[in-house]
């Protein structure tokens, strides 16, 4: 009467199972990957002494990121600039000075999988793209 019950490996598998990601989708970088998430986790890894694995050092913190906000952004910028690679610094807080990851991001990439993700994922239903002014800026540009 006191234990719990416990679930079966073939349930477990179940509820652990993400589906299968298409092969014509392109690999992101780290940066791209934040871009896109809805909750952005920052946190701190070390190795642990004498083993392959890491851990967690200090807090953990986990941010609502508004990912209508960065398609916005990545569009405006896409309007400066002659390319679809976009330099980004990443920051924990705007006030930082120094970034928390700061790379070359391809938005041809992003949109790619922001288009995947809105017509496979109930959760990126909403994200506003506008396809047509996106693609007639980078024509203009190649």
């Amino acid at each position: 009467e006191g234990r719990t019950p416990r679930l079966n490996m073939k349930t477990t598998k179940d509820y652990l199972n993400i589906g299968e990601i298409p092969y014509d989708l392109p690999k992101l970088n780290s940066l791209e990957a934040y871009i896109i998430k809805l909750r952005i986790p920052f946190l701190r890894l070390a190795n642990m002494p004498r083993s392959p694995n890491l851990k967690v050092c200090g807090n953990m913190v986990m941010v609502s990121a508004d990912v209508n906000e960065s398609v916005q952004k990545i569009e405006d910028r896409l309007e400066l600039q002659n390319s679809s690679l976009i330099p980004v610094n990443f920051k924990r807080k705007l006030s930082y000075r120094g970034s928390y990851i700061s790379k070359m991001i391809d938005a041809k990439k992003v949109f790619k999988w922001l288009d995947y993700l809105k017509k496979h994922n109930p959760l990126y239903a909403d994200i506003q793209i506008d396809r047509e002014v996106l693609l007639n800026e980078i024509k203009q540009y190649e």
